[in-house]
């Protein structure tokens, strides 16, 4: 403003719309702002979203391939948002994709949860025909298969699960039929 109001009469005269280019400059000036806003945002986004899981070596190799999946994801779909409620909502979506997986110990607990849970059914599943068995022998198994049902929830291996149940079955098959 202060270069027009300065300038010579004949410049003045080129200048046929000098309050449409203050408001044009004054306008590109404000997006330019909003963009670097958003620029901001999607950097500080990427961070935050890289920084989430700080321990990475509590996973296993497969949760360390998913975090890092997730994390590639994130960073090229953040890329696409101009908004920065947008680029917020999508770090709270991902930072909850992240907190879904699994670490190591927690696949562990999961994996014998699911060992523990099928030897037991198979171990039930065993013995099909009672009506082959005495009075007695029939006790017997069903004594068996409440003994190793406890041993097996007591397990802490897949390994000692699936052992337990071996047993199981040889303490059965030494039970007579008629």
């Amino acid at each position: 403003e202060s270069l027009y109001n300065n300038a010579s009469s004949s410049v003045k005269a080129l200048v046929t719309n000098h309050a449409s280019l203050v408001q044009a400059l004054s306008d590109l000036a404000e997006i330019l702002e909003e963009y670097q806003a958003i620029l901001n945002a999607r950097q500080t986004a990427k961070q935050t979203i890289s920084a989430y899981i700080p321990d990475k070596s509590i996973y296993s190799s497969i949760g360390k391939a998913m975090i890092d999946s997730v994390i590639s994801m994130f960073n090229s779909i953040v890329e696409t948002k101009d908004d920065v409620n947008q680029i917020n909502s999508l770090v709270t979506e991902y930072e909850a994709k992240l907190d879904n997986i699994l670490t190591a110990v927690e696949e562990d607990a999961e994996l014998i949860e699911e060992a523990r849970s099928n030897a037991i059914s198979e171990l039930k599943a065993y013995v099909t025909d009672l009506s082959k068995y005495s009075t007695t022998g029939e006790t017997k198994i069903k004594s068996i298969i409440s003994e190793y049902e406890t041993k097996i929830n007591n397990e802490d291996l897949v390994n000692n699960v699936n052992a337990m149940l071996e047993e199981a079955y040889l303490k059965i098959n030494a039970v007579p039929t008629y």
